[in-house]
């Protein structure tokens, strides 16, 4: 399982100094065929995340992929350790076939 991560700073505030940064969360759930897909699971990502679920940037058979911003105030290292626990409990629970997130970098300007 991997997962990758960045940030991203919205440079129309910089010049007045109301600006912020969003961290970028990259995770994609996969599914074998049949009734249960991917965005069933996403939902809990999605309330851990605290934002509005959204639809998968991409859907590959059962694997889907999706890319949230949240706050730089974001404790990535506290989301890493619940998405292992709940994504390696429903794949050995046969609700998945696997799942990815990591992060890959930070990017500031």
């Amino acid at each position: 399982m991997s997962c990758w991560i960045c940030c991203v700073v919205d440079k129309s505030r910089i010049s007045t100094g109301d600006w912020r940064i969003f961290v970028k969360i990259y995770f994609g759930i996969d599914c074998a065929p049949g009734a249960i897909r991917p965005d069933t699971y996403a939902e809990r990502v999605f309330k851990k995340l605290g934002v509005k679920p959204i639809e998968a940037y991409s859907k590959l058979f059962g694997a889907w992929e999706w890319e949230v911003d949240v706050d730089d105030s974001f404790d990535y290292e506290e989301f890493k350790a619940w998405m292992k626990a709940e994504m390696d409990e429903l794949y050995n629970t046969g609700h998945i076939r696997g799942a990815q997130w990591d992060k890959v970098g930070e990017n500031y300007e």
